[in-house]
């Protein structure tokens, strides 16, 4: 716009309110400043709160994943209309889009994690991490708001809402962010009108939305991506930790007590991730696939599959993994007591007692769900998950915390693998096989 151009005086608007729920946690976080006691256990990000302390989603997550799924239904010029443009000719797009607020009660869910160090399969040294988000099940409300709305423009905003399944926030590659829409709806002011004009005169924020947005939109049905899932049964105990033990004191030990998820025992997608792109790694290596020490070359294939961030550049990976629920689990977890050695005696060190929970039994499925892989890496990352799940059946790899300690062997669900997605072993293999560069060719 130049200094002799002026904008559009407002004749006309179309309000829209959309209320959703979270199904899976989220967060778009925030970095936390540390706390001035030493040994306070405090996250490392939390949530964006507004002035009363609630958790929002900010108006720019969700303008930026409406803008992608837009960009995919109308051309270069009506999304600039709508959404506006940045750089040296920056433009103001006619949708406004608002926060998120909470509109009910909500739960905190606070994940400690570390990164698996490739060498050892361990938790590797000072990567330990500690976020807050946002429990599945809260609720929120956002209110846009179109300016001088042609019926084209209308008609877009519409038909992309209807079709929009937005995750949000953070880790949405660890099986966060997947949120449901409870309604959608939209109404239009004439400002030419006087009980239009009026109306817009008289009522404002929500009030004006609550009077207006009355014309429902359909809600976008439930995503269906593609996805590979490992059926596996426990074997020998699952511990599939908080990351944070209960302190122990004189008369009772430190419990590490099992992560829950509204009652039922959960493993999280981001310990999957850690412990599949470890393995997948390591079988790459192996047979000098990928040469990337650090995890960050963002040219190997676990790098385009997994993501990467180095200093050049960043990118999300193209795949993600849900948390997993443990199934046909008893209702409460054993516990197994332990207690640490004194090196010099061999005996049993003094107030070192302490006791894991863990689920004895159960079936667990891991999903893995395609994001904006390709088609040539999706078949490749199912080759590898399938030679990774005969690990896992041969004792190879175990998951949750404890493996050296007899916990987490899984068994293969052979009776569900054929609706697993996965490829059969010997199909894997050969796919795999054919990856393999010949004598004094290059990786």
């Amino acid at each position: 716009m130049t200094d002799l151009e002026q904008a559009a005086p407002l004749d006309a608007l179309t309000l829209f309110t959309l209320r959703l729920r979270l199904v899976t946690s989220t967060a778009v976080a925030t970095p936390k400043l540390p706390s001035a006691a030493p040994d306070a256990d405090e996250p490392d990000s939390v949530p964006v709160m507004d002035a009363d302390g609630h958790p929002i989603l900010p108006g720019t997550s969700l303008a930026g994943s409406f803008h992608r799924h837009l960009a995919r239904r109308v051309d270069a010029d009506q999304l600039t209309k709508l959404l506006g443009r940045g750089g040296t000719d920056a433009v103001a797009g006619t949708l406004h889009i608002y926060d998120a607020t909470l509109t009910g009660p909500h739960r905190w869910l606070d994940e400690h994690s570390t990164a698996i160090d490739r060498h050892t399969a361990a938790a590797k040294e000072s990567t330990k991490r500690h976020v807050r988000r946002v429990a599945r099940g809260a609720e929120f409300i956002t209110h846009w708001r179109l300016d001088n709305p042609t019926g084209t423009d209308e008609q877009a905003v519409v038909q992309a809402l209807s079709t929009w399944a937005p995750l949000l926030g953070q880790s949405v590659t660890n099986g966060h962010g997947d949120v449901i829409f409870l309604s959608v709806t939209h109404g239009s002011l004439d400002l030419t009108e006087d009980d239009d004009l009026l109306t817009y005169l008289t009522l404002h924020g929500p009030a004006l939305h609550e009077q207006v947005a009355t014309h429902p939109v359909d809600s976008p049905e439930p995503t269906t991506r593609e996805r590979f899932t490992l059926p596996l049964r426990i074997v020998e105990p699952l511990h599939a930790g908080t990351g944070q033990a209960d302190r122990g004191t004189t008369d009772a030990p430190k419990v590490n007590r099992v992560a829950r998820d509204g009652g039922q025992f959960v493993l999280r997608g981001s310990s999957v991730r850690g412990v599949l792109r470890s393995r997948i790694d390591y079988l790459l290596h192996s047979l000098d696939l990928a040469e990337c020490p650090e995890q960050r070359c963002g040219t190997c294939l676990t790098c385009k599959i997994f993501g990467f961030t180095n200093a050049e550049a960043a990118r999300r990976g193209s795949v993600r993994f849900l948390d997993v629920i443990v199934t046909g689990a008893p209702p409460e977890p054993d516990q197994i007591q332990h207690v640490a050695l004194d090196r010099f005696t061999g005996g049993a060190r003094d107030t070192a007692l302490f006791t894991d929970e863990v689920v004895p039994t159960g079936d667990i499925d891991v999903v893995v769900e395609d994001l904006d892989s390709s088609s040539q890496q999706w078949r490749q990352l199912g080759a590898l998950l399938r030679l990774v799940a005969a690990d896992i059946d041969d004792g190879f790899v175990r998951l949750g915390g404890g493996g050296s300690r007899g916990y987490g062997r899984m068994q293969l669900r052979a009776e569900d693998l054929p609706t697993s997605g996965l490829p059969q072993l010997k199909d894997a293999q050969a796919l795999i096989s054919g990856m393999i560069p010949a004598e004094g060719e290059g990786a």
